[in-house]
This record gives structure tokens, sequence and C-alpha cells, in this order.
């Protein structure tokens, strides 16, 4: 739950609400019915503060592929949001022990996104100050759930209270240096594309539709059977690529691909597939070997029914590459990076590690795929790892700790682990299972 009390406040007065949290992605993508935005001047638009600056620049974290930012919600707390293209909105997910956010004009609404569950009841507020980074934007919209299905700061290891990202884009040319970490936004009105990136980086033209952003390009099966896509460029998606098997005839799974858990949508959890591409066309790019999720098509057909794509492409390829996405000239720029190199990693040990405790060095289990290394252990869903081949967890990040089982195909790794207050040794031999 986001929070206790919160009807009681709601019910003193429905214009403005005063929010205390007092209780302690991924793939995920929320859909919400939203027209898409004139451009030009409107009310909600977000501005660079100093009226002499046609750009602002500021270093943002890398985690989990996501990009996070800090935020400020009517001169709130500082909040750590994830700045997402497949959102059309502000998002409020979670606030820790003591984080406080006033809302203007609130009201009750139901919103679904991918996943089993039910649509979900979030509160709607119009009205609102957002600031970030010397960027500033009146009447901003936010919604905020009333329950925390995301549990974005448990999966990512630090405190992340929610996402956004369209009026960024809508407003701003972004430019996403990944190699350095910084975030570059500039005034469309003043911006002009240099010679050296008009020259030597590469351009596709993408279309906005119900505020996000599309790439027509293409992917190569095993078969070697060349198929074209229209995909979603999705920065809040921490994968490479999924693929929606009923969307064409011609895309399905591999053969040698596995049945497991993709992440965690709106609605609930994203079951699936995975397997791998022999490539992905990106510009002038053939990248080999990307691993590719296949979701359960009941999982996302709201989101397949509401724009007709065939996918996303998630940040675990674009941050193989610098980035300018400019929703003003719907193009994509883009140069690859260091990052272009390193291989397509996948969990070898069949479980899912979450920190319940943002911020803190406890890793729970939170999911054990069937006949996985971690199953044929005895490895259960709710036990504490605590150590990691003779080396504690407080060494690690949960970031660090998914790694340690992302490389050494056929490694035998020894955890000690907790369950029931009874320490219990155990091993297992990583098993490259795509």
């Amino acid at each position: 739950m986001i929070l206790q009390g919160l009807e009681k406040l709601l019910k003193l007065d429905k214009s403005a609400i005063f929010i205390v949290a007092c209780f302690l992605l991924i793939s995920y993508e929320p859909v919400f019915s939203r027209q898409q935005a004139p451009r030009g001047d409107y009310p909600d638009r977000l501005y660079i503060e100093n009226p002499r600056r046609n750009s602002v620049s500021f270093r943002f974290e890398l985690v989990n592929n996501l990009i996070v930012i800090p935020v400020s919600i009517n001169e709130s707390d500082i909040l750590h949001f994830i700045v997402d293209t497949g959102v059309n909105t502000t998002l409020v997910t979670e606030l820790a022990i003591g984080d406080s956010l006033a809302l203007k004009s609130v009201s009750d609404v139901r919103i679904r996104g991918l996943g089993e569950g039910e649509p979900l009841d979030a509160y709607h507020s119009t009205g609102n100050t957002l600031e970030f980074s010397g960027i500033r934007g009146e009447n901003q919209e936010v919604y905020v759930l009333k329950e925390d299905v995301f549990e974005l700061s448990t999966h990512m290891g630090m405190e992340i209270n929610g996402i956004f990202g369209y009026n960024i884009f809508r407003d701003f040319i972004v430019e996403i240096n990944y190699g350095r970490r910084r975030l570059t936004l500039h005034d469309p009105e003043n911006y002009s594309y240099s010679w050296w990136k008009e020259t030597f980086w590469n351009i596709k033209p993408i279309t906005v539709v119900n505020n996000k952003p599309y790439v027509k390009t293409s992917v190569r099966t095993e078969g070697n059977n060349s198929i074209p896509v229209r995909l979603l460029i999705d920065t809040g998606a921490s994968h490479s690529i999924w693929l929606d098997e009923s969307s064409d005839p011609n895309i399905s799974a591999p053969e040698n691909s596995e049945r497991t858990l993709l992440g965690a949508g709106l609605s609930g959890n994203v079951f699936g597939r995975k397997g791998r591409l022999k490539s992905l066309n990106f510009g002038d790019f053939e990248i080999e070997n990307v691993i590719a999720s296949y979701p359960d098509s009941a999982s996302i057909a709201p989101a397949i029914q509401l724009d007709g794509r065939h996918g996303s492409l998630g940040a675990d390829v674009l941050n193989r590459f610098n980035v300018i996405i400019d929703y003003q000239n719907e193009q994509i720029t883009f140069r690859r990076n260091l990052r272009y190199f390193r291989p397509f990693r996948h969990d070898m040990s069949g479980m899912t590690l979450t920190a319940p405790m943002a911020d803190f060095p406890v890793y729970m289990v939170s999911y054990v795929r069937p006949g996985s290394p971690a199953d044929k252990a005895g490895i259960k869903e709710g036990d504490q790892i605590t150590s990691v081949n003779g080396s504690t967890v407080s060494n690690y990040t949960l970031s660090e700790m998914q790694g340690i089982f992302k490389r050494g195909d056929g490694r035998l790794v020894r955890l000690e682990i907790m369950r029931d207050g009874e320490r219990i040794q155990v091993s297992m031999r990583l098993e490259k299972f795509i």
C-alpha cells in the first residue's frame, strides 16, 4: 500500500490532499487513454527556468538499464523517478517512510496496463508543479497508485517513487548519453543538429502516436528469416526487446526458448518465453544474439489493441548507443558507445532476487523458475541469501548480486541462505538456458 488513512483525508477535501507515507520494473508499461497534446504553447508545458539558457544538462543514475532522476512535486522532498517513453503521464507508485507529497484537485480513477490482473485504483490530480535540475512545469497531471504493485524500489535496490516521461519528450529534444550517464534537454526552438551528428550519426524516422514513439525496423530469426516490425521505443523497460507472437504469424519464440517470469506490469506479473534472435537491425547496425522476450498474449493484449505494435525496443539495446529522441521532427539520432560491445546476458540461476528494504543489503528470493539450477538446489521463494561464495552480501548492491548469476556458464556457486531462522548451505551450477 502507498498509504494508510488516505481515504479519510480525501473525505475532508476533494480539491486538495496531503499524503504522508507510513509504511514500506522489470518491464512495465501503463496504458492510459489520453489524447496527444498539440505542439506549441499549452498550460502544462515544461520549460527551462533560466531564460538565458537553451539547454539543461545533468547526470542521471543508471539502474538496471533505466534512467533515474531526482524530482520534486509541489516542493516535496526529493523523489526518484524513472524517465520512461512508454508512459504518457506522471505516475507516483510509492513513497518512503517520512516522505510527504501535497497534491491538488484529486479524483478517483481506474487504470490498467501490462499484466494478468484487474485494473487498479488510483488518484488523479491536476494543477501540480513539477521541478527537476533547472526544469519547471505548472499544471502538471499526476496519478498516484493506491497500492504499490510495481515494488520498483524492491526490484531495483534503491528508492524509486514513480515513472514519468511524455512531457519531457514532448517539450524538449532529449539527448541521452548512456556512456557518461548524462541527460541533456534542448529547447526545440533554439536547437540545430551539428554537422557532426548529421554526418556521422544514424538517423531513423519515428512516429509519435498516443504520446509514444515508434520505430520501424526488422529482426532476423535463427532460420535466417528477416521480419519487419514496428516497435515502441521504451526507455522505461530494462529488457532488450519483446515481441508479440499474435501480432504477426512470422513471429514466434525459438524452439530452445524457456518459459519464465518476464517482469511486473501495472496489472500484475508478466510471464512468457525468452530466447535469442539471430540479429536486430537498428540503422546501420546489425546487433547479434539479442535476447528477446515473448510475453503471453493475455498479458499484453491491452497494449497491442491500442496501437497495433509488434513489440517494444528496451533499454538493454538503447543503452548501447548515445541517442537523441526528437518528437518535434519525429526522428531518433544515435551513435554506438562502448556498451555496444557487451554481450547480451541473462540470469543463469533461475531465481529472481529483490531487496525489500531499499538501499539496504538484504536480498530475498521472490521467484524460482521450475527446473532451473536454483530449483534443483532446493532454493525456495522467501529464502534470504546471506553470502555468495563465502562473501557476505553486504559487499554487493542488488545489481551486483544479479550480475554474479549472469556470468560463467557451468560455474559452481556456493550460497548461504536463511530460511525460518535456520542457516542452510546450498550449491548450484549456473546454466545458460538460451
